[in-house]
């Protein structure tokens, strides 16, 4: 619930991250890579950067966290799917009736910020983690 108030906080006051959108770009990272803590807190995490994107996407752009912790996150977690096929073909169904699996997760993630933060920014940034 924190960290929906956050993204919820986030798109009525961004300015209240403008000197600190490094610090948030970590946590959220950290918070992002923790797979012991459950979908919905990490999808949670996830919207708060999404929200400041679409209000300040600047400072986003521009913060060097961008690059080195938040995409390297959700690329991990648009990989995170069942070794077991069968296992995988459930929680696919599932992930997609919830939408709130990480791999679920990242995809309408990366929709949302290549909007917000320009193609040309997106490309920069994931053609190395890529490779």
């Amino acid at each position: 619930m924190a960290l929906e108030s956050m993204a919820e906080l986030t798109g009525t006051h961004p300015e209240i991250w403008k000197d600190h959108v490094s610090q948030l770009l970590t946590v959220i990272s950290q918070v992002m890579d923790s797979s012991a803590l459950e979908d919905g807190t990490r999808s949670s995490a996830v919207e708060v950067i999404l929200s400041l994107t679409v209000e300040m996407p600047a400072p986003v752009r521009k913060a060097p966290e961008t690059a080195s912790m938040f995409f390297p996150a959700l690329i991990r977690m648009l990989m995170e799917v069942e070794k077991d096929d069968e296992t995988w073909v459930n929680s696919a169904e599932e992930d997609e009736i919830s939408a709130t699996g990480p791999s679920s997760t990242a995809i309408d993630a990366l929709k949302r910020v290549s909007v917000d933060l320009g193609e040309k920014t997106i490309v920069a940034i994931i053609q190395p983690l890529i490779g």
